[in-house]
């Protein structure tokens, strides 16, 4: 019953969350990011990318976001709740000049806060040229916890498309680091704060790509 009636007010509260846009850069609570923000998908053919939050230690209400990418280079084919043992009772999304806009309530955390909470999965068909990187962004309007209260101002983090394939590995013991490359290390900071290390791709030419692991930089403490 307690839970109907907390599952009632979410429902309520979907009317106070208006589409919006904004973007910035950090991994707080009520941010959004892109669980693995570097994927490659061949010309014509299609791939995804997972949409979390991460909600902390606050119990995950509902969030309204927005995703932007190139329509020229990438057409959505999806968007969907993310399975896992996370599935949303409620996500409503539309599709505009390249951007997706949508509202979702989670029901995996209505009861405790679970950290990391999946949102959405977005599927697409590559529709540039091999050799293509569609840089995604994504911003948060707004996200409530459990008890309707307005959770901290989310940022949102991107992440990007590589048209192509990747290349076979030659590098046996482990992925290759390239942290003073600043084209590279530009693009990491896009989907991760500074201080971390994230899984990149780079072209070698005629479409293929190499994973590359690149760290985003040393976080200056006295900032």
């Amino acid at each position: 019953m307690a839970f109907l009636k907390t599952l009632g007010r979410f429902c309520c509260s979907l009317s106070f969350l208006l589409f919006g846009a904004q973007t910035a850069h950090a991994q707080f609570v009520g941010d959004i990011f892109f669980v693995n923000p570097s994927v490659v998908a061949p010309a014509g053919g299609t791939g995804s990318l997972d949409l979390s939050i991460f909600s902390g230690s606050s119990v995950f209400g509902a969030v309204k976001a927005s995703i932007r990418f190139d329509s020229t280079k990438l057409r959505v084919i999806d968007v969907e709740p993310i399975a896992a043992g996370q599935p949303l009772l409620t996500l409503k999304w539309k599709l505009v000049d390249g951007e997706i806009r949508f509202i979702a309530v989670n029901g995996a955390s209505l009861v405790e806060p679970i950290g990391t909470v999946g949102l959405v999965r977005i599927t697409f068909r590559a529709i540039g040229s091999a050799g293509d990187t569609v840089q995604i962004s994504s911003s948060v309007d707004q996200a409530i916890g459990a008890d309707q209260s307005v959770l901290r101002q989310g940022t949102g983090f991107g992440a990007e498309v590589n048209i192509g394939v990747v290349a076979a590995a030659t590098n046996t013991k482990g992925l290759a680091t390239l942290p003073t490359d600043p084209t590279v290390v530009d693009r990491a900071r896009r989907t991760r704060p500074i201080g971390h290390v994230v899984n990149m791709h780079v072209h070698e030419g005629s479409g293929k790509y190499a994973e590359t692991s690149v760290s985003t930089g040393v976080s200056d403490a006295t900032e």
